[in-house]
């Protein structure tokens, strides 16, 4: 049963993952040129979330969503900061240094599209430039593959303490279902070990006492 759950939870994995590699630095400090990037096509589009999207004839891109359809995104507020909905966003993911944004805005993002925002401000080609882009999500980044580390990716405090994103990453169903499967036959090995051991000493033949004895 635990190889079947295993199996299982192996193919749901296959099913509802993907691995992107990502060439530019865009996304730079989260996420690095040279990053592989694993991504849930399962997990719910949320603000706040790093984001694989793809533009038709443009190929894919990581992107953090910033506004979704009916949000009013704009910069910059007197602190020079983006407000999503009149909130400020508090972006301490962003490279050291980096102003939040040199382009003034204010959008009220269309049903069926996103505004989308890279973290290197400075070099970002996003939604500042094209507008809010169609809703081609392919999934959210939870895990981040860099120099033999892994880095897990969660919601930041600049949307779940502004009460823009809930807290937690959801976790891909795959993974749950892997990781309960090898524990049982890790369970399962212990136990026949226990059991061969058992075994054994109970198949030895008895030992005779001598005169010394």
């Amino acid at each position: 049963m635990a190889a079947v759950a295993l199996a299982g939870g192996v193919a749901t994995d296959v099913a509802t993952m993907r691995t992107f590699s990502v060439p530019a630095d865009s996304m730079d400090n989260t996420v690095r040129a040279g990053d592989v990037v694993l991504v849930s096509t399962t997990a719910p589009v949320r603000r706040g979330e790093v984001v694989v999207e793809e533009q038709p004839g443009d190929g894919d891109h990581v992107r953090r969503i910033i506004g979704l359809p009916g949000d009013h995104v704009a910069c910059c507020d007197a602190a020079g900061r983006v407000t999503v909905n009149g909130i400020a966003l508090h972006e301490t993911y962003l490279p050291r240094g980096t102003v939040p944004s040199r382009t003034r805005f204010g959008v009220t993002v269309p049903r069926g599209k996103l505004w989308l925002m890279g973290d290197n401000r400075a070099i970002a080609f996003d939604s500042r430039v094209t507008g809010p882009v169609a809703a081609h999500v392919v999934g959210a980044v939870f895990l981040i593959l860099r120099a033999h580390h892994l880095i897990f990716v969660h919601p930041p405090a600049a949307f779940t303490g502004a009460g823009l994103a809930p807290a937690g990453q959801p976790v891909p169903p795959g993974l749950i279902g892997t990781a309960a499967a090898l524990a049982g036959l890790i369970v399962l090995a212990a136990l026949a070990l226990i059991g061969a051991v058992a075994a054994a000493r109970r198949s030895r033949p008895p030992r005779h006492r001598g005169p010394a004895d």
